[in-house]
């Protein structure tokens, strides 16, 4: 009896603690570091004589950033979700191993991108960047984040990722695009259909 209470009470610490690490990712990544980001592409304005530069009419601009804002929020926040229910993971399982995923996600957001986080990620600071009217915040930055994520993707993460899943993951690699989605083939079969039936 006590020990099955000291099993409960672990896997009920256990279960806080994930959140807590949880939440103070998202803290750290969806408000500290845009923060540090708008207050970076200012300096980057600054120094490249884009501070005055207006990106568009800000109705415009404004409606803009709440798609890019809307989709990337999707992306980072569905993906982590996914990696923890289906891999028992975390996004940065890669930097520490306790939080490694137990299996390979390959579906949701994973099914379209390999990286939806990432691309996520760089869509969130570009509206950031478009609502505070910052050039460099909107495209620099992003371009350097994936520029930056993308090396340390190609040459830490995914060797990684191959040791410990395998053929799994190399045949994931294959048929997954790294960052842009590609269209389903079923999506394409229907265009190309219709616009055959179409054409006289």
């Amino acid at each position: 009896m006590l020990n099955a209470d000291l099993r409960i009470v672990l896997a009920m610490i256990g279960r806080v603690k994930k959140a807590l690490v949880f939440i103070f990712a998202f803290l750290t990544f969806m408000v500290i570091i845009p923060i540090l980001c708008v207050l970076l592409g200012f300096f980057i304005d600054g120094l490249l004589g884009f501070a005055n530069l207006m990106i568009g009419h800000p109705a415009l601009r404004i409606s803009i950033s709440i798609i890019l804002l809307a989709v990337g929020a999707y992306l980072t926040i569905a993906s982590n979700l996914y990696l923890y229910r289906f891999g028992d993971g975390f996004a940065w399982g890669d930097v520490f191993e306790e939080h490694e995923t137990k299996t390979l996600v390959t579906d949701g957001p994973f099914k379209y991108t390999r990286n939806p986080m990432l691309l996520g990620y760089a869509l969130i600071i570009s509206a950031v960047g478009l609502l505070v009217n910052s050039l460099s915040t909107a495209l620099i930055i992003p371009l350097l984040l994936i520029i930056g994520e993308g090396i340390w993707i190609k040459r830490i993460e995914e060797p990684r990722l191959e040791r410990r899943f395998g053929r799994e993951y190399i045949e994931y690699k294959r048929e997954v695009p790294f960052l842009i989605p590609r269209i389903p083939r079923r999506v394409m079969y229907h265009k190309e259909r219709g616009m055959s039936e179409r054409s006289p």
